[in-house]
């Protein structure tokens, strides 16, 4: 099965995409992050995972380099994390480290 970059997978499916023998390993790799992934699901219903396929794609590649324990992203997701961090800050007029910091941490 090809993994679609643009489309979101469940854990189940990244899973079977993975090759990943137990269902225990896969939150555990989100909750270190190791694997990017955004939380969909509530307390009720449990945790549940939308995870992009592009973050499949890198996971599987850093894994299959022996990256997985050491390195926690490629320098191309560092570079979207920060991009990302700027982004915010261009958004919200944040000129300094330390109103960025004020920011994040008022975030909800």
């Amino acid at each position: 099965m090809k993994i679609q970059p643009d489309k979101f997978y469940s854990l189940l499916q990244v899973q079977k995409l993975t090759k990943t023998k137990s269902r225990e390993y896969l939150p555990r790799y989100i909750k270190d992050g190791m694997l990017n992934a955004i939380v969909v699901g509530g307390k009720k219903e449990g945790t549940r995972y939308a995870i992009k396929g592009e973050w499949v794609t890198s996971f599987m590649e850093r894994k299959k380099k022996g990256l997985i324990k050491g390195e926690r992203f490629t320098i191309a997701e560092l570079k979207i994390i920060l991009d990302g961090a700027l982004d915010y800050c261009k958004k919200n007029k944040i000129k300094t480290l330390k109103e960025f910091e004020k920011s994040v941490r008022n975030l909800k």
